[in-house]
Parts: C-alpha cells; sequence; structure tokens
C-alpha cells in the first residue's frame, strides 16, 4: 500500500512538473554524455530519501532543521563521486522519460521497502529479546 502511494505521489509530481510550463519555459534535457547510468541513479535516489528522512527526523529534533540539509546531500553527491551538475543533469535526463523513471523508482521504492523490513525484524527481535531478559 505505502508503496503503490509512494508511487503514485512521485507521478504526480513528474506529471505536474511537465504540464505546468509552456514548452519553451521547460528545462533543456542535457545530452547524454553527463548522464549516469539508471541503476546508479536508483542509488543515488535511495541515498536522497534517506537523507530526506533523517532531514524529516531533524525537524521535529533540532532547531533548525534546514542546516542538515545542505550537509545531508552534499555528503549524498560526493558518496557517489557526483558534482551537483551531474546529478542535475541526470534527473532531469530521466526526469524527462517517464517510463524510464518510474523503472529507476520501482527499483528505489523495492530497496528501502526491503530495509525497512529488515529494521522492523531488527525491532521485533529487540522486543522479544527485553521480554525474555525481564
Amino acid at each position: 500500500m505505502k508503496r503503490l502511494l509512494l508511487a503514485s505521489l512521485i507521478l504526480l509530481i513528474l506529471l505536474f512538473s511537465f504540464c505546468g510550463t509552456k514548452k519553451d519555459e521547460r528545462i533543456p534535457v542535457p545530452q547524454t554524455g553527463d548522464i549516469i547510468s539508471s541503476d546508479e541513479m536508483a542509488r543515488v535516489l535511495e541515498d536522497v530519501y534517506l537523507a530526506e528522512g533523517a532531514v524529516n527526523k531533524k525537524e521535529v529534533d533540532a532547531d533548525n532543521p534546514k542546516k542538515y540539509a545542505y550537509h545531508y546531500y552534499d555528503y549524498v553527491i560526493k558518496k557517489h563521486n557526483l558534482t551537483n551538475e551531474v546529478f542535475i543533469d541526470s534527473y532531469v535526463y530521466y526526469s524527462s522519460m517517464p517510463d524510464e523513471m518510474v523503472k529507476i523508482l520501482d527499483v528505489v521504492i523495492g530497496s528501502l521497502s526491503q530495509k525497512q523490513g529488515l529494521l522492523l525484524v531488527t525491532d521485533e527481535k529487540k522486543d522479544t529479546l527485553t521480554k525474555v531478559v525481564k
């Protein structure tokens, strides 16, 4: 259910981003020379979404969470040995091909769901261990 909701939300964002501007005002689609592979894009976006989750967590716990956002996103770009320009060009490139972007996002959602499942299992084991120790 969450997967469907997230995919729908992303598709709506993509739809509005392409429908909201005149053809002359759209950002030009970069050439493929500086574009990362779709597999790498999936890995980068996964880390971007994890960074967004961390920033959202900071909004609850910190006075000024936006100061953390820059550091998280900068870390993701450096982790993948990219420049901001290459990431943005790649994002624009894949966003211009909705079918390809949906495939990338399916990979991201699957990977994040798998990680979430591992966290839930770990939490259940901790709860069980706590009950046994008491």
